[in-house]
């Protein structure tokens, strides 16, 4: 039984390190946040150690593992919001995250220090941690050591609320600048990140009222610790194989953007249309060029395309959607194959076309695109459209 019990107890550990090794092991220039993904699972592999220590009653041993881990409790969201900066912001790593770690370096650095000046601290444990006796005020050390650590809870939930926020904003204006310069954004999108934002809240949460009840409730109550061990192994493992699998990022992004930047410093010599949003020859041309040459049917359009065949900056060309328009790049070339789609759908023949093929004849990377995006203009899905039209 306590083979099986370790094992359990280290589950969440063992996920850490897994995914840890693969992502580390990634290499490219676009992959850095990946690979910052794996140095955050190597500081959530500390946690769990120390969780897993804690539940194996290994007393003396947790006395050296109480700062690890402090320092990796609060550590842990200022890296994610790192990760999710690297993602969708800046994929350069920043010296500057160092600062949001002085918390978790001077709170470690604390607990260590008093744990050295304490002449037991398996009793301070025994009484603390595993609610086996009452810290008399008598004993400054040990009347310390709980401030700092009740203080510590305090601090890693106001980094629930301050990290996860400003992370949420990074992935907002992310998601507008894809909407501004794909005209698809299936596989580009950072949404997994923001489900994922929402879950680190809850379960940040509940670890924060876990912390106010204690862990040696927990510990009393071996059958109790099954539930978190594996919430917390499955959110570790989704994360590991989301950061993974994600193929696009802000690097991908810049460098889209950087080859559109070098084909006009190419042809600046070149005479070119002025992007003044109220220029209507710029205005006539972008029209012609979607009512009847049709290049909305290019599958993966960029604004960059577009630019480039009307022979102006990009920044013109959103500039011009956005005021002319009303709406985003993305939004203005799908209402087009949408329209395209409605259509085909309501024309009376035999054999009537599958979604499939209508997706890619009119330029969507794929049904679920076509679904999505018909529905957002339309209001219903092409299966209803086509009944309601026949």
């Amino acid at each position: 039984m306590d083979f099986f019990f370790d094992l359990l107890v280290f589950m969440p550990m063992y996920v850490s390190l897994f995914w840890m090794v693969v992502l580390l092991l990634t290499r490219g220039e676009g992959n850095k946040a990946k690979q910052f993904l794996g140095i955050f699972m190597f500081v959530t592999s500390l946690l769990y150690f120390s969780h897993s220590v804690y539940f194996s009653s290994e007393y003396q041993l947790y006395v050296y593992c109480d700062s690890f881990y402090v320092l990796a409790m609060l550590s842990v969201y200022p890296l994610y919001y790192e990760y999710i900066k690297m993602l969708t912001s800046d994929y350069r790593f920043n010296p500057k995250i160092f600062i949001n770690l002085i918390p978790a370096v001077v709170m470690s650095l604390s607990v260590a220090t008093v744990y050295l000046l304490m002449e037991n601290g398996v009793e301070f444990v025994h009484k603390y941690h595993y609610a086996e006796g009452d810290i008399t005020s008598n004993n400054s050390l040990y009347m310390l050591q709980k401030y700092l650590l009740v203080s510590t809870k305090v601090i890693f939930f106001v980094q629930i609320i301050l990290f996860l926020t400003k992370g949420l904003q990074l992935i907002r204006k992310y998601e507008k600048r894809l909407l501004e310069f794909y005209s698809d954004t299936e596989k580009r999108d950072v949404s997994w990140v923001r489900l994922l934002i929402l879950v680190f809240t809850l379960t940040g949460i509940a670890s924060t009222f876990a912390n106010i009840i204690g862990r040696a409730y927990f510990n009393a109550h071996d059958a109790l610790l099954l539930f978190p061990v594996l919430v917390f192994s499955l959110l570790i493992f989704i994360l590991g194989f989301w950061g993974f699998t994600q193929s696009h990022s802000v690097y991908d992004l810049e460098v889209d953007k950087k080859e559109n930047d070098e084909y006009f410093e190419i042809v600046s010599g070149m005479e070119s249309i002025k992007g003044d949003v109220s220029n209507p020859l710029l205005k006539k041309q972008l029209i012609n060029l979607f009512e009847h040459e049709n290049i909305y049917r290019k599958q993966d359009l960029k604004i960059t395309h577009v630019s480039e065949m009307l022979n102006t900056n990009r920044t013109y060309v959103s500039r011009l959607i956005n005021s002319e328009f009303g709406c985003s790049f993305s939004f203005y070339v799908n209402r087009y194959r949408v329209e395209e789609t409605k259509k085909i759908l309501s024309e009376k023949s035999d054999s009537e076309p599958g979604l499939e093929s209508i997706a890619e004849q009119v330029g969507f990377p794929s049904v679920g695109s076509l679904i999505r995006n018909f529905k957002l203009v339309c209001g219903v899905t092409p299966g209803t459209f086509r009944k309601m039209n026949q």
